[in-house]
């Protein structure tokens, strides 16, 4: 197996060393896991790329990881103080009061043309519904009664 590889990709081009476990992406580094540069060198080497991941990824490590127990404190009280500087969001990162406003990108799709106009269902009269019709008597809503 050669050492170092190149691995051309359209626009991009790096050098993958397979005994290193390095690529010039970085991504090998960073994740631990074959970049797509490294997978294309096993490829064309005929080597199984699944052997240059990480052992931190296998089943056995995951459960070494969380083998331990943790104790957390029941009460807030009993939590012991962070040293260092106190932290505060940004004021604009906070949310506001009342419903979220839609993030929706409205097109012209979403506006009618001709709405129909709300129809009376006492007097069957265009402009108003039965709640706001001008026709119809309303009881008096006063609460006390005459003796």
């Amino acid at each position: 197996m050669h050492n170092p590889h190149r691995s051309d990709g359209g626009d991009h081009s790096h050098e993958v060393r397979l005994l290193e476990n390095t690529c010039t992406c970085g991504k090998w580094e960073i994740y631990k896991i074959p970049c797509s540069h490294v997978i294309t060198i096993c490829i064309r080497e005929h080597v199984n790329a699944m052997r240059y991941i990480d052992p931190c990824y296998t089943l056995q490590q995951q459960l070494a990881t969380y083998s331990h127990e943790f104790y957390v404190p029941k009460d807030k009280s009993l939590w012991q103080e962070v040293a260092g500087p106190k932290l505060y969001p940004g004021p604009e990162m906070l949310r506001d009061k009342g419903r979220p406003m839609s993030t929706r990108i409205r097109n012209e799709m979403d506006w009618r043309e001709s709405q129909p106009k709300p129809k009376c269902g006492v007097c069957h009269e265009e402009g108003h519904n039965r709640r706001r019709c001008p026709n119809v008597i309303r009881a008096s809503t006063s609460s006390h009664v005459s003796n």
